[in-house]
């Protein structure tokens, strides 16, 4: 239970100090996206960062026909172009399960240290209350 409480003061106390420093203003350069100058990009930084929509080029396939077994090589690597072409594209990321498995997750971590703060702290309180019943022998 104690160390709740000192959690909980610990986070209290944070977030004013935070409040505290983001009304005052701060003696530096003004900084961040509404200060900056626009640039323009060229060309080819321009196309960098816009790809075209089509497809993208694909390498020629060397004429290898003096080589025995060349159509059966050809064969291949249309097969293997055609299988990456029409693979499904794949989505990185987190979905909305990973997001819920975290959220869930931290607050099983929460739950679980609380609980284990509670117990510790009963098991003191019950440790010193034997202590305090138990009465020296008079002499």
């Amino acid at each position: 239970m104690a160390a709740f409480v000192v959690f909980s003061s610990l986070l209290m106390f944070s977030l004013a100090h935070a409040q505290l420093h983001s009304i005052v203003p701060q003696p530096r350069a003004p900084h961040g996206l509404v200060f900056e100058n626009p640039m323009s990009f060229s060309p080819s930084a321009f196309e960098f960062f816009h790809p075209k929509s089509s497809p993208p080029a694909e390498a020629p396939v060397p004429l290898v026909s003096s080589f025995p077994g060349a159509t059966s090589s050809k064969a291949r690597a249309e097969q293997v172009a055609a299988s990456v072409r029409s693979a499904p594209p794949s989505h990185g990321g987190v979905g909305a399960g990973g997001v819920a498995a975290v959220v869930v997750g931290l607050v099983f971590v929460v739950l679980v240290a609380m609980g284990a703060s509670y117990v510790v702290a009963k098991r003191r309180a019950n440790i010193s209350r034997a202590h305090a019943l138990v009465q020296p022998d008079a002499v």
